[in-house]
């Protein structure tokens, strides 16, 4: 997650993380247009032997419980006995609900509720239908898309190329064009550094205050939450709450650190090492807004209780911000030294399921130890001598939720 502490991909674990040392809040973990999902192909022989009459579909909106769909619809061959809706909120997840024939109206309606799979307001959608008639004919409609829209409170709203942005007033509208701006001017470095940018538009939700924000996951509730923010991958985005008012930072520091974990998880760069993935995000953080210097505190750590070595975690007990601060320094070592080719040389083999000290050895061309001594020397530490490592620990999955200490 981003400077504050963030988090990341589709894995939502609650996580209480208790701040030492500086005092922090923590955060749960482009070429296109809306979501930019991939329309989903039409089935062989769609339609099969029939003629299929599509006729007026709707989508509605009632949050925070849940939407609507519903559908007009005929087959040549026969009644429709089956109809399903389908629907992705980005191209790593795909939803349905099976719909029930009003005799009335005579069209086919669709409920999904929230508390099925909580997500906040103004997620996008790309949804279509699937049915079939008596005869066994099946039918694949176009698609359409839609939004989660929030028609209980007043939301701003910007776009570029970049991103989708909705700010819950009254945070100021300048917010949209921070955000914007943010993006744009970090475009490049996400390119060089990932090899393409996002294979989806993403999207950056945020609510005004802690309660509006609790609201859309009704399964919670807000007894004991502490959290201010979630990334997920599966519906594209990040939310969050305005927790310290402070918008240059959550311009330029929480959407960029958090959509870098939308780069982990679309360009598939698995690695359970949480100082590797939340630094990796923290690097992707521009030094507009920030409360410290994250390097200047690695070096203030490392001078007073020494450093470990990179197989057990750097060795440190350095309190929440911990992760994140000596990830960051380690990976803006790697780029200044290397340059941000290393970066995206070890994402690709991180891809190829190398495994992360591998990655990083064979990406620089030196072996572990070796590049291990020079970082220690580049932090200025008076021996660099790289202490005797512990037994590397299993894999672990990394938080999505985010919370204040």
């Amino acid at each position: 997650m981003k400077q504050f502490g963030r988090a990341l991909l589709i894995f939502v674990v609650a996580v209480l993380l208790a701040g030492v040392g500086i005092t922090s809040w923590t955060v749960t973990a482009q070429d296109a247009t809306f979501p930019t999902l991939t329309p989903p192909p039409s089935p062989t022989n769609n339609g099969g032997s029939a003629q299929w009459e599509i006729g007026e579909q709707t989508f509605t909106s009632d949050y925070p419980y849940g939407f609507n769909f519903t559908l007009k619809a005929s087959s040549s061959a026969g009644r429709i006995k089956n109809a399903t809706v389908q629907w992705k909120l980005s191209p790593v997840t795909l939803q349905r609900v099976g719909g029930t024939f009003n005799e009335q109206s005579e069209q086919w309606e669709f409920r999904w509720e929230s508390t099925s799979a909580p997500v906040p307001a103004w997620v996008g959608l790309q949804y279509w239908f699937v049915l079939e008639d008596e005869q066994g004919n099946t039918y694949q409609t176009q698609t359409w898309q839609a939004e989660y829209a929030d028609d209980t409170k007043s939301w701003g709203r910007a776009e570029s190329e970049d991103i989708i942005v909705f700010w819950e007033h009254p945070i100021p509208d300048s917010f949209g064009q921070l955000a914007l701006d943010a993006m744009k001017e970090q475009r490049e470095f996400y390119r060089a550094a990932w090899g393409s940018l996002l294979s989806y538009k993403p999207r950056a939700i945020f609510y005004a205050t802690k309660q509006s924000y609790y609201e859309w996951d009704l399964n919670s509730g807000t007894v004991g939450r502490n959290d201010v923010g979630q990334t997920v991958s599966s519906w594209g985005g990040t939310v969050q709450y305005n927790y310290n008012g402070n918008l240059v930072e959550g311009a330029y520091g929480t959407i960029l650190h958090e959509i870098a974990h939308l780069y982990q998880s679309d360009k598939r760069q698995p690695t359970g090492i949480r100082w590797w993935y939340e630094g990796q995000a923290t690097f992707f953080e521009m030094n507009k807004g920030v409360m410290y210097d994250y390097l200047a505190r690695v070096k203030q750590i490392v001078r007073s209780k020494g450093l470990g070595s990179i197989r057990d975690n750097w060795g440190v007990a350095t309190g929440v911000r911990g992760d994140y601060d000596f990830g960051y320094a380690f990976i803006r070592y790697l780029v200044e030294t290397y340059g941000i080719e290393v970066h995206l040389r070890i994402t690709e083999l991180l891809r190829g399921n190398r495994t992360l000290f591998d990655a990083i050895s064979e990406a620089v061309g030196k072996p572990l130890e070796e590049i291990e001594y020079d970082y220690r020397v580049w932090l200025g530490l008076p021996d660099p001598t790289v202490p005797t490592a512990l037994p590397t620990l299993g894999f672990t999955f990394p938080p999505t939720p985010t919370f204040k200490p």
